[in-house]
């Protein structure tokens, strides 16, 4: 038996949902309201500490002043990646010698350590 009911009621055919599926959409809709609920703050937290970092700029510092500060900080903030980047020597990763060695640690960490995990 199929979890969708056909009832033939007054010579038509309607269609009726079993109780399973209705809490699956229930439980579809609970699940949706609290993901957008528990995502808000990832929204709001963020936008809320620019604001305040902004106004306190903006209040600090003229706003020319304040432009420069800040292009200053985005080209700091860019070399810094860059120097990050390049320290973490991605070229390592296409050293045919070192690739052995990146396979060998992935399949490490693939394999689970403990033979009593659910992974095992």
């Amino acid at each position: 038996m199929g979890s969708v009911v056909a009832h033939c009621r007054g010579g038509g055919s309607n269609w009726h949902l079993s109780d399973r599926d209705e809490r699956v959409k229930l439980a579809t809709t609970s699940r949706r309201a609290s993901t957008a609920a528990t995502l808000i703050p990832f929204v709001v937290i963020p936008a809320a500490l620019g604001i305040t970092i902004t106004m306190v700029l903006v209040n600090v510092f003229p706003a020319r002043r304040t432009k420069d500060i800040i292009v200053f900080l985005s080209i700091v903030l860019v070399a810094g990646l860059y120097i990050l980047f390049r320290m973490l020597r991605p070229e390592r990763l296409v050293n045919p010698e070192a690739f052995s060695d990146f396979v060998e640690f992935i399949a490490a960490m693939r394999t689970p350590s403990a033979p009593y995990l659910p992974s095992a």
